[in-house]
């Protein structure tokens, strides 16, 4: 896991400013921490939660004991050695949003207790998730979402964002071989796509690790590919296999390149476009030769 003082000055006034809600908020409030990277997520939270004497309660949802989102939290505060914590951190937002490609209710029923919340935790609740659950937060539980705190952006670095997309690419190579899971495809995706974001981000901040930033975006572009073909987006996997190979043709990565236009000749042979199949399987055929 990357080092806490390797995130962003961004990152690290994102987190500052939470520290001073924490210590200024006396009562109820609703906090997000955008966080995409798990190994991540959970340093941070056990290094609050050792900082603060126990004092922050941690909470881990859970959609197969079947319980609400709520009664969760009260079963946490219920069992807690604190009387008055000092927040309540929330993790696995993620998990209780669809399952299986089935929109849960997870999420209206926290909407429903709004005002209950306000009562039954009198202590900041910060959740920590990822930005596409951000997203789906507003949209179904919008009355909540309404009376938020703040939204905390805390991105990872190069390291952070390296093991999050091998991480995937074992989520993705599982999905492959599983019918019917489309709403596991959207969720991948879209982190996928947000991983994409904060490479721009770290290019920037060392334009000397370039190198090191595009064979991420190769292998998240074509993760994406995998996925757009599971989903049976023909189109859109071609166009992400093509900009996999504008990034590896920098890099000289001929086994690779032979192995993704493989995969255009496939694509291309299932759309009827032959000749441009042909012209892909002797492009690979260069390299296997």
């Amino acid at each position: 896991m990357t080092a806490l003082g390797s995130l962003s000055a961004d990152s690290r006034d994102e987190l500052r400013a939470m520290d001073r809600m924490l210590e200024r908020t006396s009562g109820f409030a609703l906090a997000f921490v955008i966080m995409n990277h798990r190994t991540l997520r959970d340093a941070l939270i056990d290094k609050y939660v050792i900082d603060r004497g126990g004092k922050i309660l941690l909470v881990e949802l859970d959609v197969v004991t079947g319980e609400s989102i709520v009664r969760q939290m009260e079963r946490c505060l219920d069992s807690a050695d604190v009387d008055l914590p000092l927040a309540m951190f929330v993790r696995g937002l993620e998990n209780v949003l669809e399952l299986a490609g089935m929109p849960l209710q997870y999420l209206e029923d926290l909407n429903y207790s709004r005002s209950y919340c306000g009562q039954r935790f009198p202590f900041p609740l910060v959740f920590w998730t990822p930005r596409y659950a951000i997203y789906d937060f507003m949209q179904r539980a919008p009355d909540l979402w309404s009376c938020r705190s703040d939204v905390y952006d805390v991105e990872g670095d190069l390291d952070d964002i390296r093991r999050t997309v091998s991480d995937l690419r074992s989520s993705v190579d599982e999905l492959l071989n599983s019918p019917k899971r489309v709403g596991e495809a959207r969720t991948l995706g879209s982190l996928l796509r947000a991983l994409h974001e904060e490479l721009s981000t770290e290019n920037q901040r060392f334009p000397d690790r370039e190198y090191e930033c595009n064979e991420l975006r190769a292998e998240i572009e074509e993760q994406l590919a995998d996925l757009a073909g599971y989903t049976g987006k023909l189109d859109e996997r071609e166009q992400h296999l093509l900009r996999t190979f504008e990034i590896t043709s920098m890099r000289k990565d001929l086994k690779g390149d032979a192995h993704r236009a493989q995969k255009l000749g496939q694509i291309t042979c299932q759309m009827g476009r032959y000749v441009d199949a042909r012209n892909h399987y002797q492009h690979a055929l260069q390299w296997y030769l």
